[in-house]
């Protein structure tokens, strides 16, 4: 399914899925779009994978993975997937890069969803995954412009 067809996550037990929306001291960084667990995942757009990471350091967590892209200026991850892709394949907008996770498993009440978000660089001489080197986009806004 591509990114752009999916519902917004809305608000469950464990907070709500828009971007902006509070978590703590922090705010969320992308939009939580529902999918159904192992849901294929299609970006509906060109890119590069640069990076395959894991979304937390518990390693009672270690299977929630992520997916870092390259499309242009911007840099997309897509967060609890299964990837099928590898660091340095091309993206073509109808490849399936991976399936949705079970993300039930480790939130109690919790819809089930991919997390998608796009950030800039601030400094291109400074590492591409630095905390401090990227700034974020409106997902929303970020979605609609790849998607034409």
């Amino acid at each position: 399914m591509y990114l752009h067809d999916l519902k917004f996550r809305e608000c469950d037990a464990q907070g709500c899925g828009y971007y902006k929306a509070p978590r703590g001291s922090r705010t969320h960084n992308g939009r939580d779009l529902a999918a159904s667990i192992g849901t294929p995942i299609q970006l509906g757009f060109s890119a590069t994978v640069v990076k395959l990471g894991w979304a937390y350091l518990d390693p009672k967590k270690s299977q929630l993975r992520y997916i870092a892209f390259k499309i242009g200026v911007y840099y997309c991850r897509v967060f609890y997937i299964n990837p099928t892709v590898s660091v340095g394949d091309s993206i073509k907008p109808t490849d399936t890069i991976g399936h949705t996770l079970n993300l039930g498993e480790f939130y109690t009440g919790i819809t089930e969803h991919t997390h998608v978000e796009f950030y800039k660089l601030i400094d291109n001489k400074k590492s591409e995954h630095s905390k401090r080197n990227f700034s974020y986009c409106d997902p929303d806004l970020t979605l609609e412009i790849l998607k034409t």
